[in-house]
C-alpha cells in the first residue's frame, strides 16, 4: 500500500532516488507512490506533449477541500482556466512596463541597504553577515512597493534587530513590523508546509475523535492567493543566492561581468542604471541562466495527461500521472556540453538551449508568469552588487546549505563584503 510514498516526505531523497533509477533503468521508468503509478521522464524530447497542452495537475483531495484547485495558475487543474489567467498576466506583469517600474524601485531600496550595511560596519571585508537574510528582505520590499506602493521597512527593522544599540528610526509604517518580520522569517517554510499539507487534510478528516479547526489554521483561498506572488520573489532570491555562491569560485566569470558592466553602465559606481541598460547586459543574463540550469529551482514537476499519449514508443492512457525530472534534463550530456561545468558562455549563442532543455521558469501554460520581472531584477541586483563590491564566502570549501521542500532552497549564505577601490583604474 505504501510503496515509495514515504520518499515524497523528503524531496531531497526523492530526487536522489530518481537519479539512481535513471542510471539503472534509463530515461523513462515507473515508480509507485502508494497505489499511484507515476511515469518519470528524464529527457527533454519526452516532455513536449505533456508540458504544452495535454496536461493538468494531479488530483489532490486536500486542495479540493480548501477550494484552490480550480483557481489561479499555480495549483489550478483546469487548463482552460489557467489559460484565461495567463492572458491577464500577459497584459500585466509580463509587460516591459513592470520591468521599467521595478528598476528605480530596486535602486532606491538598494541605496537604503548600503546605508544600513555601512552603519553596521560590514563593508570593510572583516565582518560576517548572512547575506541571504538581507536579500530576502530587499526582495520583499521591492515586490511590496511594486504591487502596493507601500513600504514595510523590513530592512530597517532587521538592522535594528541586529544592532539594537544604534537603532534607525522607522518611518510611519502601514504594516506592523511584527507581521512583516514574522512573514519573512517563515517564508522559507512556506513550500515545506504546502508540500506536507497535501497529505494532511484527508488524514485530519479521517482521524477518530473530535477536533476543533479554527480560522488560524485553515485560511483557504484568500491566504493562498496572497502567497502566489511569493513564488516569483522566492525563485528570484534563490537564483540570486546561488549566484553569490558560484561567482567566488569563478573569478574569470566575475571579471567578464564587470567588463560588461563597465562597457554598458560606465565606471561611476553610483550612476543610475536604466531599463535600457539592463537589456544590454547579455553576459549577466547568461550567468543568471547558467545558475538556474545548475541549481534547478523546482527539480521535479508533476503533470497528468488529459488524453492518451505516446512517449518514446510507449502508449499511456488518459489520467496517467507523469513526473518531469527537470534537474536531470538540465544535466543531460545529450543537451549540454560538459553539463556539470559552470559555463555561462553556452547561452551567448542563439542555439544556447533547445526546446525543453531549459526549464528555469517551468514550461508550457504554467511557465512562471513573473519570469521577465524576475530576470530584470536579477540583472539589476547583479549590476548593483558587483560593480561596487567584492563578496567573499566565509568558507569557500563548504557545501552550500540548501534543502528540498518542493523547491531547491538555499537557507544560509555567510559572506564578507568589501567595497572595491579605484574601479576606474581596473579597466
Amino acid at each position: 500500500m505504501v510503496g515509495n510514498l514515504n520518499f515524497t516526505l523528503d524531496t531531497f531523497i526523492l530526487r536522489k532516488l530518481a537519479q539512481e533509477l535513471r542510471k539503472k533503468y534509463g530515461d523513462i521508468y515507473e515508480i509507485y507512490l502508494g497505489s499511484t503509478r507515476t511515469i518519470w521522464l528524464n529527457r527533454a524530447d519526452m516532455v513536449d506533449e505533456i508540458m504544452l497542452s495535454n496536461n493538468r495537475l494531479a488530483e489532490n483531495f486536500n486542495l479540493d477541500e480548501i477550494g484552490v484547485s480550480d483557481k489561479g495558475v499555480l495549483l489550478n487543474r483546469n487548463l482552460d482556466d489557467v489559460m484565461y489567467h495567463r492572458k491577464i498576466f500577459d497584459k500585466t506583469i509580463l509587460t516591459s512596463q513592470f520591468g521599467k517600474n521595478i528598476t528605480p524601485i530596486t535602486q532606491s531600496l538598494f541605496k537604503e541597504l548600503e546605508s544600513l550595511w555601512k552603519n553596521y560596519g560590514c563593508l570593510e571585508g572583516d565582518k560576517e553577515i548572512d547575506i541571504l537574510l538581507w536579500m530576502e528582505r530587499l526582495g520583499f520590499e521591492c515586490m511590496l512597493k511594486l504591487f502596493t506602493n507601500f513600504r514595510a521597512y523590513a530592512l530597517i527593522n532587521y538592522y535594528n534587530f541586529l544592532n539594537p544599540k544604534q537603532k534607525v528610526i522607522v518611518p510611519e509604517n502601514p504594516l506592523s513590523p511584527i507581521v512583516t518580520e514574522g512573514f519573512i522569517k517563515n517564508l522559507p517554510n512556506f513550500f515545506f508546509i504546502i508540500h506536507h499539507f497535501f497529505f494532511s487534510v484527508k488524514c485530519l478528516l479521517r482521524a477518530p475523535g473530535k477536533r476543533k479547526i479554527t480560522n488560524n489554521y485553515l485560511r483557504g483561498k484568500d491566504w493562498l492567493d496572497s502567497n502566489i506572488m511569493n513564488l516569483i520573489k522566492l525563485r528570484k532570491s534563490q537564483i540570486e543566492n546561488y549566484s553569490i555562491d558560484e561567482l567566488p569560485h569563478h573569478p574569470e566569470v566575475l571579471q567578464q561581468i564587470r567588463e560588461e558592466l563597465t562597457n554598458v553602465i560606465g565606471t561611476k559606481e553610483d550612476s543610475e542604471i536604466t531599463f535600457e541598460d539592463l537589456n544590454k547586459l547579455k553576459y549577466c543574463k547568461a550567468v543568471i541562466t547558467e545558475v538556474g540550469r545548475l541549481h534547478t529551482f523546482i527539480p521535479i514537476n508533476g503533470r497528468v495527461s488529459l488524453k492518451s499519449v505516446v512517449i518514446d514508443n510507449y502508449k499511456f492512457p488518459a489520467n496517467q500521472q507523469f513526473i518531469i525530472n527537470a534537474a536531470a534534463i538540465h544535466l543531460d550530456p545529450k543537451n549540454w556540453n560538459n553539463p556539470e561545468e559552470f559555463d555561462p558562455s553556452r547561452f551567448l549563442s542563439s542555439d544556447g538551449d533547445s526546446k525543453n532543455t531549459l526549464m528555469m521558469f517551468g514550461g508550457g501554460p504554467r511557465t512562471c508568469p513573473g519570469r521577465n520581472l524576475g530576470m530584470t531584477q536579477l540583472k539589476i541586483l547583479m549590476a548593483l552588487i558587483y560593480r561596487k563590491y567584492d563578496i567573499e564566502l566565509v568558507d569557500p570549501t563548504a557545501q552550500i546549505k540548501s534543502k528540498y521542500s518542493f523547491i531547491n532552497q538555499c537557507y544560509e549564505m555567510k559572506v564578507k563584503i568589501k567595497q572595491r577601490r579605484n574601479i576606474e583604474k581596473e579597466f
